[in-house]
């Protein structure tokens, strides 16, 4: 039975993707401060050497885990977002809900993420780091809204920019009031709240 040997750079990229997974699944599941590079590297099948060769820290690897999911969350929302503007379906609903879904899908994950956010904000060379990342992300969501603007009968008065930093602010507050309360915040009231700030209704059927 033959086998398929990879090249030195698809192992290199395999190697790199299951650190990654096993550093998710550590910072999910302990939190950025009691997650151990040890025991990441444990659970990836490399030597705590293997790991400082590809990152620095724990930091470093912690921005590496959080580019990719940057990655492919963009990608998701993307895609439903030109699905619901290929239909007659209400686009702010079916935005809200994926974004709301794909964050209570990862809740651990994102309580690790604030947690890391209060590290940096009080670190200013990981804070520079991380408001670079964080950049990208609002660039990405400011041009899911410039698509919606455009279904818009009026445009509003506030910067696609300014929104997606407002929808970014209103997840990230929901991520610790969910964990905070006996129940999540109603997945139709976050719709209405973003319809509220658009400061109108909005679907491919009410305004084409």
């Amino acid at each position: 039975m033959s086998t398929t040997r990879l090249s030195r750079t698809e192992q290199s990229e395999a190697n790199r993707a299951a650190l990654l997974d096993a550093a998710f699944r550590s910072f999910s599941a302990e939190g950025y401060a009691a997650a151990s590079l040890d025991r990441i590297a444990d659970a990836a099948g490399f030597s705590k050497g293997a790991v400082y060769s590809r990152f620095e820290s724990k930091a470093d690897l912690f921005l590496a885990v959080l580019e990719r999911r940057i990655d492919h969350r963009a990608t998701d929302n993307a895609a439903e977002l030109e699905a619901a503007l290929a239909t007659d379906g209400d686009v702010i609903a079916a935005l809200v809900t994926r974004m709301a879904t794909t964050t209570a899908a990862d809740a651990e994950w994102h309580l690790a993420l604030t947690e890391f956010r209060v590290v940096a904000a009080r670190d200013p060379e990981l804070r520079e780091r991380y408001a670079a990342i964080h950049a990208g992300t609002i660039g990405r969501l400011a041009s899911l809204f410039d698509r919606l603007v455009e279904r818009l009968p009026a445009a509003p008065q506030v910067s696609s920019r300014s929104l997606a930093r407002v929808i970014l602010g209103l997840d990230a507050g929901g991520v610790l009031e969910d964990a905070a309360a006996s129940e999540p915040i109603p997945l139709e009231d976050r719709i209405h709240v973003l319809r509220g700030i658009l400061g109108a209704e909005l679907s491919v059927e009410a305004t084409s």
